[in-house]
């Protein structure tokens, strides 16, 4: 059995973009994903929603020694506009 601590802190590590740890609510969202739960993450701007995501496709694959598939609905109006713009 993986040491979930483990696995989360090296895959922060490989990131190499945080030097902080993860907050109680992202740490939270990423145990739920690894443990087989949808996770919606609702939250402000700045907050942190990418580390989920990013922690745990990297853990999942430490975890379960396969690639995991993270899908990111992320309905933010600057993608939208830069959507607009190419069409």
């Amino acid at each position: 059995m993986v040491d979930r601590d483990v696995s989360l802190r090296k895959a922060i590590d490989k990131l190499r973009a945080f030097t902080v740890r993860l907050k109680v609510e992202q740490r939270a969202a990423v145990a739920s994903l690894l443990d087989g739960h949808d996770v919606l993450a609702v939250s402000t701007t700045g907050f942190g929603k990418s580390p989920i995501f990013q922690v745990f496709v990297l853990a999942a694959k430490m975890e379960r020694e396969r690639f995991q598939t993270a899908l990111v609905l992320c309905p933010c109006c600057r993608f939208h506009a830069k959507f607009l713009e190419l069409f």
